[in-house]
């Protein structure tokens, strides 16, 4: 009972303490990922044991099982393994929607950027028009909220203005830097990807 005891609650409360410690520097911040990751994927998968033994022997704790040892660890590296592919394809279709949002705001800006030289005003308002139709479809936007911020921005700010070459370029460093964040995501875990 007491070995069960310990498998079930070790890992969170040293989790706790880690948390309350204060992350200094680089270094410290890494071994509290490193530990985050480590009890995020230890618990889903005991968890996942626990529902996937009490399907198959009607017992949900572990400790109540008769099963052997080498039965219960299958299921354990079966539910990590689930766990680990869930958390890829979940984590990977989420990126892809966010950068395919950013890259169709940023080929609009790229765009714009080739007629505002050239004080085609009206083209650009007839692109920017193009754009948000083909974005909102029924009054929802089929882009994330950052990139329908930044789209309002450009909307809303007059091409005339002197500020507006310059907007736009802060609008592609924006973009291209919240491209750049998703391609180094943890594609392994949801707690490191919340607190990013």
């Amino acid at each position: 009972m007491w070995i069960w005891l310990i498998i079930y609650v070790a890992p969170f409360l040293l989790a706790v303490i880690k948390l309350l410690r204060k992350r200094k520097n680089y270094k410290q911040q890494k071994s509290f990922q490193t530990w985050l990751y480590i009890v995020e994927i230890y618990y889903i998968s005991i968890l996942l044991t626990m529902v996937f033994t009490y399907f198959e022997t009607g017992v949900f704790w572990l400790f109540n099982s008769e099963e052997g040892f080498e039965t219960l660890l299958t299921r354990f590296f079966t539910a990590y393994a689930l766990y680990q592919i869930f958390i890829l394809v979940k984590t990977k279709l989420d990126n892809s929607a966010d950068i395919d949002s950013y890259t169709s705001l940023k080929s609009l800006i790229e765009l714009i950027k080739i007629y505002t030289p050239t004080k085609e005003y009206d083209v650009i308002i007839k692109l920017i028009n193009q754009y948000e139709a083909g974005v909102m479809v029924e009054n929802h936007a089929m882009i994330n909220n950052h990139t329908l911020e930044l789209f309002k921005i450009i909307k809303e700010t007059n091409p005339k203005s002197a500020q507006y070459h310059q907007m736009l370029d802060e609008c592609i460093i924006t973009l291209e830097r919240e491209i750049q964040i998703l391609g180094m995501s943890w594609t392994e875990s949801i707690f490191l990807n919340w607190g990013k």
